[in-house]
């Protein structure tokens, strides 16, 4: 049995009743977990990251007999259980995110009727996340689709928030990083640290932070990197080969080992959540003095590196693993327009003078 002060944050050991140590996961708001694999083990890192990743348990029951018929109680109830929730296209990952909303509304307007919704009621709603128009629209696109399964229901025959306009939220998203914030990184966090290896996994293949996490040497292949990402498993099925850069070879030589089948490992050796990475790569690059990095934003540099180097849409893709043009052009938006002109007009001239007639080309040389 692992010493206590090395266990994970949540986990507790005790002795059962047959005098036997074991280990239990125990955090407001979770569900209770007893743990069946050993500690260090890779199924410990499984049972551990299932148990951060779990929705908390809702305030109110589901079930459609607790609620009182023709409520949001009722119509959520009935939208957990339908095939349209549960569809197999859509992840796991999806449907906590998206369950988080309508647990947030369910709170507050579980108990009014569906059939008394108005559209006064739901620009009223939106209008209460003003300050916050991301938030608004995913709140609208939430309460589009579950007043929508109402209609089939018959609880109702309209959806007001078909009436509803998603509010102008113009952001960035998350920062790109520049290449003045990587050499800053770098200077922090140099070759042979956890914290330069996480950089350039990210950095050199473009994974999110969720497939990062459970990149490992299982997933080498022919000198490539081979996976899925998580986001389009259940979709589109692209998997992605992704051929190991030097600098990323470099790194992972350079790197402490895990123990494990990961790349990369929490202090207690068992792989990370793709939270709990998220929040330590976050303390990585403050430690760095780059507040507005974050891990999402390395996925965002390699795109405008891509697109620095004239790559097209296509080259891009098979890297990020992006179905659409529109998605590459969002994340390729901090591309040097500057670098690229400089380019561009270079290839013009180039082609120009090509182009004359001899006698035009001496004179004009």
């Amino acid at each position: 049995m692992a010493k206590r002060r090395f266990l994970p944050k949540h986990v507790t050991a005790f002795s059962d009743r047959h005098g036997k140590e074991r280990l239990r996961f125990r955090r407001k708001g979770f569900p209770d977990h007893y743990f069946k694999a050993p500690f260090g083990t890779d199924e410990f890192g499984r049972e551990y990251r299932a148990c951060m990743e779990a929705l908390p348990p809702a305030a109110e029951p589901i079930g459609e007999a607790r609620h009182a018929p023709g409520t949001f109680h009722d119509l959520i109830a009935r939208y957990y259980a339908s095939a349209r929730w549960n569809a197999a296209k859509r992840s796991e990952q999806t449907r906590t995110h998206d369950r988080r909303i309508l647990e947030a509304f369910r709170a507050e307007h579980g108990h009014r009727t569906v059939a008394g919704l108005s559209f006064a009621h739901a620009e009223k709603m939106l209008a209460k996340k003003a300050d916050t128009p991301t938030a608004a629209n995913k709140l609208r696109k939430q309460l589009k689709r579950l007043v929508d399964y109402g209609v089939l229901l018959k609880m109702r025959s309209d959806n007001p928030f078909d009436l509803t306009e998603p509010m102008a939220a113009e952001t960035g998203g998350h920062h790109t990083w520049s290449e003045d914030d990587i050499a800053r990184f770098v200077v922090r966090h140099p070759l042979g640290s956890k914290a330069y290896l996480a950089m350039m996994l990210m950095l050199w293949t473009g994974a999110r932070r969720c497939d990062v996490v459970r990149l490992g040497r299982q997933n080498v292949k022919a000198g490539r990197l081979t996976f899925t990402p998580l986001k389009t498993k259940k979709t589109t099925q692209t998997t992605l080969h992704m051929p190991i850069a030097p600098q990323l070879a470099a790194a992972i030589a350079a790197a402490p080992g895990t123990g494990g089948m990961t790349f990369l490992a929490t202090a207690y050796g068992v792989p990370f959540t793709a939270n709990g990475f998220g929040n330590w790569f976050r303390d990585r690059c403050d430690e760095a003095g780059l507040p507005n990095c974050s891990a999402h934003g390395l996925r965002k540099a390699i795109s405008r590196r891509l697109a620095e180097i004239n790559q097209g849409n296509q080259s891009i893709k098979s890297v990020t693993g992006h179905s659409s043009d529109s998605e590459v052009a969002r994340y390729t938006r901090e591309a040097s327009r500057a670098l690229m002109a400089e380019q561009a007009m270079g290839a013009l001239s180039d082609w120009e003078m090509s182009n004359l007639p001899p006698k035009v080309r001496q004179k004009s040389e």
